[in-house]
C-alpha cells in the first residue's frame, strides 16, 4: 500500500477516464480558450429577433473547498479561480485514515496554474510545491461548469509526473464556498462592551462602504469564522498580565486543547499591564501557539465612529496574528513570501506608522481588507503554517540573517540606533540589551518611544557561535499604539529601552551554549528608513566552578526562559520554574544571576494575579508588597543588573511602596532614580517617565 497519496498505487478513486485530456488534446487547445480568471458567467447571448439580451441562467462559481470520499487518503482541495478576489491558485491538504483515526500527512499549493475552459469544464493544471517529495508533482483539476440551478459539480484531481504518466486521482465533492472554517469563541471582561459592527462608509476611507463585523471581514478573504455561541463574562479587577491571559485561556476557552485545531479564542478586556497604549495582543506563546488573543478597550471603547473603527481593526488584526500573519512592515518568508510592505493598506499594518500621511493617510485610503499576499496565505498556506496550535508564530516567516542588515549604501535618516549588552556573561545569566535612538543632525525627528523588540518597531538578529543567524522574536506579540517622541537639538536622545532577549518564541533558550555571539538591530523609521545599529558582541563563558554549573542547569530550562519573558507568573505550569528561581535566590544569593531572579519574583508578587477558572470564577492573589520590596531591594543593591535595569527595578520598588501606602519610601525611591539618572547621564525623559509611574 502506497504511503504517498500521489503515486499510481495510492488507494484512491480513479475516475478521470472520461474527462482526461491526453498530450495531443492539450497541445491543440486554441489560445482563445485560455482565460485570465474564470468569470461568474460567459458572455451573455442575444435574442437577435428582439435585439435584447436573452434570458440566461448564470453559471455557478467553482471556487471553494472540496473533499474526497474518505478512504485510505482524504484530500481537502481548495480551488481559487473565480468569485471575489480570485488568487488563481489551487491548494490542498492530505490526511491519512486508518480505522477510526485520521492524521495529517502534508500540504501542497499550485501557485501558477494554467486555467482553460474545455468542453464545458474548467481545467486547471500546474506544478505543485509540496511539504513532501514525490515525482508525481503535476496536478490537473477538472470541474464541469454547472449553472446556478444545478447542484455544485464534483472536482476531479489527477496527479501526473513530468512525463505525464498518470498517478493517483481523487473525486472531490463540493463542501463550502469558504476555503477555511474556524470556530471563534469570544468572552469578555465585566464592564466591556465587545465590538459588534461598523459601517466603513461612516468615515472617509478607501473601498466600498459596507457594514463589517469581524466575521464578515474574514469572510471577504474566504475564511469562515463560525461563532460558537458561547460568550461568558469574566468578573475581574485591575489590569491583565500576559501570564494571566494565558492561564485564563487554558481555563476558560471551552474548546482549548493542547493540539492543532481550527479553533481560536478572542477575549475582550479593559486594559493590559503595559497601559492603555496596548490595544491588543496575541498572547498565546507557551506550548502550542496562536490559539488566543485579546483586545483592550480602555482607549478604544465606546460607540463613536472612530472608536468602532479602531475596535474592528484591532479585533481583525489580532486574529490575523493567530493565523500566523506578521505585521505588514516586517519582512518575512512565509508561504508565500511576504516582503516588507510599509505602504500596505492592510489590516496587518499600523495606521500610525503609515509612511504616506500617518494615520490620516492610512484611513483615508484603507479599503478594510487584507492585501493580496495575506489573502493567499489565509487561503493557501500549508496547514501547519496557519492552523491554530500548528507551527509557532513566525515559523516559515523568519528574516534571513545579517544579509538583511547589511550597511546601507547611503543613510540620510539623521538617526543612529545604539545597541549595547554586557560583553561577557556566565552561562545561564539572562541576557539583556540596551537600545537607544539618537539624532545626528539639527533636524527634529519624530521617533517611537517603544524600542523593545516585543513592540515590533525594532528587529534584532543574533549570530550564534556555530554561525547560525537567529531572527529574535519575543514570545509575546504586542500591538501597541504609536507613542511618538520628538528628538530635538536640545534633547537629541530618545527614551532608551532595556530588553530581555534570552528566550525566543521558536528557538527557546537562545544563549544555551558557550562562545561568541553577535547582535545587531534595525529600527524602522516613520519615513520608511531602516536605521541599523552597531554590532554588539556578547561572549558566554563556560562555568568556572560547580556553583556556576548548577546555576546554568537551573536557569536554562525553557520554562524559566518563558517565565523571565513574562516577568513572572503564578500559573501552575511554571511551578518548577519558580522553584528554580527560589533555589537561585536562597542558595546562590551572592552570585550576580540572583539579582535577575529577585527582580522577576519581586515584580510578580508585587502585583495582583488573577486566575480565571473554567466555571467563570476569578480568584485574585493580592500583591504581597512586603516580600516584593525585599526582593526588589536585593535586585537593586546586589551586582548583576545593568544601569537601565536597575533604574526599572527602582521604579518597581517605588510602585510597590506607593501601593502599600509607604509614601515616604516611594518619595525616597524617586530621589534615588533622579540621582542615579544624573550619575549615569541617562536622558531626562527616561528618568521622568519612570518616576511618573510611581504614584505616591
Amino acid at each position: 500500500m502506497s504511503f504517498n497519496p500521489l503515486d499510481p498505487s495510492a488507494p484512491a478513486e480513479d475516475s478521470m477516464e472520461a474527462t482526461e485530456l491526453d498530450v495531443e488534446q492539450i497541445a491543440a487547445i486554441d489560445a482563445s480558450d485560455i482565460v485570465p480568471a474564470i468569470r461568474e458567467e460567459d458572455a451573455e447571448p442575444v435574442d437577435e429577433a428582439r435585439g435584447v439580451p436573452a434570458a440566461v441562467t448564470p453559471l455557478r462559481r467553482i471556487s471553494g473547498r472540496y473533499r474526497s470520499c474518505p478512504r485510505f487518503w482524504e484530500l481537502e482541495l481548495r480551488v481559487d479561480v473565480d468569485g471575489f478576489r480570485p488568487m488563481r491558485r489551487v491548494s490542498g491538504d492530505y490526511y491519512r485514515l486508518s480505522g477510526a483515526t485520521k492524521t495529517y500527512f502534508g500540504s501542497f499549493v499550485v501557485n501558477k496554474p494554467r486555467i482553460r475552459i474545455i468542453s464545458g469544464s474548467v481545467v486547471i493544471e500546474g506544478v505543485a510545491t509540496m511539504t513532501w517529495s514525490s515525482t508525481f508533482n503535476r496536478l490537473r483539476v477538472t470541474i464541469p461548469r454547472h449553472n446556478a440551478l444545478q447542484p455544485p459539480a464534483t472536482a476531479t484531481a489527477l496527479w501526473m509526473n513530468a512525463q505525464r504518466r498518470r498517478g493517483a486521482s481523487y473525486s472531490c465533492l463540493w463542501e463550502s464556498s469558504f476555503f477555511r472554517t474556524v470556530e471563534l469563541e469570544q468572552d469578555q471582561e465585566e464592564g466591556v462592551t465587545p465590538f459588534s459592527s461598523y459601517n466603513t462608509g461612516t468615515l472617509p476611507s478607501g473601498g466600498p462602504a459596507r457594514t463589517l463585523t469581524v466575521g464578515r471581514a474574514y469572510a471577504e478573504t474566504g475564511v469562515e469564522l463560525r461563532e460558537t455561541g458561547r460568550t461568558n463574562t469574566v468578573e475581574a479587577n485591575g489590569t491583565w498580565s500576559n501570564a494571566e491571559l494565558h492561564l485564563a485561556m487554558e481555563n476558560h476557552f471551552s474548546r482549548w486543547r493542547d493540539q492543532p485545531q481550527w479553533k481560536v479564542w478572542l477575549f475582550h478586556a479593559k486594559q493590559h499591564d503595559i497601559g492603555p497604549g496596548l490595544l491588543g495582543i496575541m498572547f498565546d506563546q507557551k506550548g502550542l501557539q496562536r490559539q488566543g488573543c485579546a483586545v483592550f478597550y480602555n482607549r478604544i471603547g465606546g460607540n463613536a465612529p472612530t472608536r468602532l473603527r479602531d475596535q474592528l481593526y484591532t479585533c481583525v488584526h489580532e486574529l490575523g496574528h493567530c493565523f500566523n500573519l506578521f505585521h505588514s512592515f516586517h519582512k518575512t518568508f512565509m508561504t508565500p513570501p511576504l516582503p516588507n510592505r510599509p505602504l500596505a493598506l492592510s489590516w496587518m499594518n499600523y495606521p500610525w506608522r503609515y509612511p504616506n500621511g500617518g494615520a490620516g493617510g492610512f484611513w483615508s485610503r484603507f479599503p478594510f481588507q487584507f492585501d493580496s499576499l495575506e489573502v493567499i496565505h489565509l487561503r493557501h498556506a500549508f496547514r501547519n503554517n496557519i492552523i491554530m496550535g500548528g507551527n509557532p508564530f513566525g515559523r516559515g516567516a523568519a528574516r534571513e540573517g545579517f544579509e538583511e542588515f547589511d550597511d546601507p549604501i547611503g543613510d540620510r535618516s539623521g538617526l543612529r540606533l545604539e545597541l549595547s549588552a554586557q560583553p561577557v556573561q556566565s552561562l545561564g545569566a539572562p541576557v539583556h540589551v540596551n537600545l537607544a535612538l539618537a539624532a545626528l543632525d539639527n533636524r527634529r525627528h519624530e521617533v517611537s518611544s517603544h524600542l523593545d523588540p516585543k513592540f515590533g518597531y525594532v528587529q534584532l538578529v543574533i549570530q550564534t557561535p556555530d554561525g547560525r543567524v537567529l531572527p529574535f522574536e519575543h514570545p509575546i506579540e504586542h500591538c501597541v499604539k504609536h507613542t511618538p517622541f520628538e528628538l530635538t537639538p536640545e534633547a537629541p536622545k530618545a527614551i532608551p529601552a532595556c530588553a530581555y532577549i534570552g528566550y525566543d518564541r521558536e528557538a527557546g533558550q537562545v544563549f544555551q551554549q558557550p562562545g561568541a555571539y553577535q547582535l545587531r538591530a534595525a529600527y524602522a523609521a516613520e519615513d520608511g528608513s531602516i536605521v541599523l545599529s552597531n554590532i554588539a558582541p556578547v561572549h558566554i563563558r563556560r562555568p568556572v566552578n560547580a556553583e556556576e554549573a548548577e546555576l546554568a542547569d537551573l536557569m536554562l530550562s525553557d520554562d524559566v526562559g518563558m517565565l523571565m519573558a513574562l516577568d513572572g507568573s503564578d500559573s501552575p505550569q511554571f511551578a518548577r520554574a519558580n522553584e528554580a528561581l527560589d533555589t537561585v535566590i536562597s542558595k546562590h544569593s551572592k552570585h550576580p544571576v540572583a539579582s535577575f531572579a529577585c527582580l522577576v519574583k519581586g515584580r510578580n508578587i508585587g502585583r495582583p494575579f488573577k486566575t480565571v477558572s473554567g466555571d467563570n470564577q476569578v480568584t485574585i492573589r493580592q500583591a504581597q508588597h512586603g516580600e516584593a520590596q525585599d526582593l526588589l531591594r536585593r535586585a537593586v543593591d546586589e551586582p548583576g543588573l545593568g544601569d537601565l535595569m536597575r533604574m526599572e527595578a527602582l521604579r518597581d520598588l517605588g510602585r510597590s511602596q506607593a501601593g502599600s501606602g509607604n509614601t515616604q519610601g516611594a518619595s525616597q525611591t524617586k530621589r534615588k532614580l533622579t540621582d542615579l539618572g544624573k550619575k549615569k547621564e541617562l536622558p531626562q525623559a527616561f528618568v521622568k517617565a519612570l518616576k511618573s509611574e510611581i504614584r505616591s
